[in-house]
């Protein structure tokens, strides 16, 4: 028979087996621990991933304001490569996004901040700095190491997320 040191060793022993795993199962799975999420990760590969000709090309690019007569061919091409734009992106990482917010970030210029720079762009490193999750909502701070035509920058993005870790609103960070 096992003395009840033994035993209290073995059950000791179990237990810290236990905790060690469910720590490392916590650190170790997608979008758990210091992990950026699924999501936001996807979206700063979209993002800051250049070129994509998928994603966003000159030709989306039209002169609207004052004294400028636009093409209205050249305007209408345009419009359309944004449609075919916005159908890619959806493709691409619509399913993170909560419904009708793809729609806004892609209005909003932190989208295509870097996509429109014309040069090669790719991410270098990416570092979650801040998790807050509440039960209706949540928030992911991201520092992001990218190489922009040979040149390191570093920026940080604010994703706000619904209940269900949906993007709802992505913004740079001051």
């Amino acid at each position: 028979e096992l003395s009840m040191k033994k035993k209290s060793l073995w059950i000791l022993a179990a237990l810290v087996l236990v905790v060690a795993a469910g720590v490392g199962f916590y650190f170790l799975r997608p979008g758990g621990g210091n992990q950026v999420s699924t999501g936001p990760r996807k979206v700063i590969q979209a993002m800051m991933t250049c070129p994509n000709e998928d994603l966003f090309t000159e030709d989306m690019v039209s002169v609207i304001g004052v004294g400028v007569t636009p093409d209205p061919e050249k305007l209408q091409e345009a419009m359309e490569d944004w449609d075919d734009a916005a159908e890619e992106w959806e493709e691409e990482v619509g399913k993170y996004f909560a419904q009708g917010c793809l729609d806004s970030f892609l209005n909003d210029s932190v989208a295509s901040s870097y996509l429109v720079k014309g040069v090669p762009v790719k991410v270098e490193k990416m570092e979650l700095l801040e998790r807050q999750k509440e039960d209706s909502f949540g928030s992911e701070k991201v520092q992001v190491t990218v190489n922009v035509d040979g040149v390191q920058e570093t920026v940080t993005l604010d994703f706000s997320l619904d209940g269900d870790g949906k993007i709802t609103f992505v913004k740079l960070a001051a």
